[in-house]
């Protein structure tokens, strides 16, 4: 899964996705744990599973969206708690809201 950087702003790279590109923004959290992944880079690409891949890191479900839309998930960013929000576009991409998020940086 791509995510890349245009105008300030974190976007996926979401081939298919039928709906308006702002729907792709990361925000709530996901835009600066990109900047964290990305180490400052305007590109990082993740590879994502919802089972556990050993050695890879994790997203953990807290709670879905109070509008129904997405969830909020935690997960360590340097050490410290993060706190991100995806919104509904990862059950386009996943199929679900995962109640856990394995991913691994691409190099």
């Amino acid at each position: 899964m791509r995510f890349y950087k245009e105008q300030g702003g974190w976007f996926a790279d979401v081939p298919n996705w039928p709906g308006p590109k702002a729907a792709l923004a990361m925000v709530w959290g996901a835009d600066t744990f990109l900047d964290y992944l990305s180490h400052g880079q305007g590109e990082v690409t993740l590879t994502v599973s919802d089972q556990e891949i050993q050695g890879w890191s994790k997203l953990d479900w807290v709670c879905d969206h109070q509008y129904g839309d997405g969830a909020h998930y935690v997960t360590s960013k340097a050490g410290s708690r993060h706190v991100l929000w995806l919104c509904a576009v990862t059950e386009f991409v996943m199929g679900k809201m995962p109640r856990e998020i394995w991913f691994s940086t691409v190099a």
